[in-house]
């Protein structure tokens, strides 16, 4: 660029000269003219050697600033964590790392490692209903939970009312019958046809707010990554589907649930005589 503007300078003043020499302008005229072209030649070299950058629109060491939203996206991305379990470690296949999870079943149900998951499957049907699920030996205070993502995949094949695989926070610390519950997941109901994300909270303690349920259409045989959160600066508690928002709350009394220690489970549930099975995967645990 400058380049290009010298050459043109260059050229106006020889075209000047000319004209000087074979008296076709005037005197008069050619100092008026001199004069402009200081000037403009002053203003040019100004922009292009004093103000870095003026000469181009978009300057090489000028960079976009990412909006609010990427940058969350980024801070939870897969590449950014590490995974707690991903399930993918060859001696515990059949079984599942005692180091990391405490298995707590139903007599007729089992989750093990197999295939790079954690597979959930009923053995037989159960007049009763059934939970078989993964739970992490450590507990912490509500602020201090953070947040729970792991893949989850339901299989196409199932039968009666409703099964669910479920990644939740909950405490059961108030009275036998008061727990405060937060859960994502995943629920097929073979007899509706239908299978559904769902972001439920369970308020049952003193003075706490009424249930919350909300959820969107899926497909079976298809993995989503479901993500579960609680914000120790406003109390809130999240759920994410896809780095989507499927649900959030601000649960009333966190002084209250600010005195429980949470647990954090990965189950799968059945409802009587129901059957289905699950898949989690890539558990990623932030504080």
């Amino acid at each position: 660029m400058q380049i290009t503007v010298a050459v043109l300078l260059l050229i106006v003043a020889l075209i000047l000269f000319w004209a000087w020499q074979t008296h076709k302008i005037s005197n008069d005229m050619l100092n008026a003219v001199a004069a402009i072209l200081t000037v403009v030649a002053g203003i040019a070299a100004i922009l292009l050697f004093v103000i870095p950058g003026a000469s181009s629109p978009n300057p090489i060491n000028e960079k976009p600033l990412a909006p609010p939203e990427s940058a969350a996206v980024q801070d939870t991305s897969e590449a950014a964590s590490i995974y707690y379990d991903d399930f993918n470690n060859s001696q515990y296949d059949g079984n599942i790392n005692i180091d990391l999870w405490e298995r707590i079943q139903d007599q007729n149900c089992d989750v093990i490692q197999e295939g790079g998951t954690a597979f959930f499957r009923l053995n037989e049907l159960s007049p009763e209903p059934t939970l078989c699920y993964l739970h992490m030996p450590t507990r912490a205070e509500y602020s201090e939970v953070g947040s729970v993502e792991s893949r989850l995949l339901t299989e196409s094949e199932a039968n009666g009312n409703y099964s669910i695989g479920i990644i939740e926070f909950k405490t059961n610390g108030f009275t036998t019958d008061t727990i405060w519950v937060a859960q994502c997941g995943i629920i097929q109901s073979p007899k509706e046809n239908k299978i559904e994300l769902f972001f439920y909270v369970n308020n049952s303690y003193p003075n706490g707010d009424p249930e919350i349920y909300k959820t969107i259409i899926a497909n079976p045989d298809q993995w989503y990554k479901m993500r579960l959160m609680l914000d120790a600066y406003t109390g809130s508690v999240w759920c994410f589907e896809n780095d989507r928002v499927l649900g959030s709350h601000a649960p009333t009394g966190i002084d209250i649930l600010d005195s429980q220690l949470f647990s954090l489970h990965i189950l799968g549930f059945w409802s009587a005589d129901s059957s289905a099975s699950f898949k989690a995967d890539d558990v990623i645990v932030k504080p």
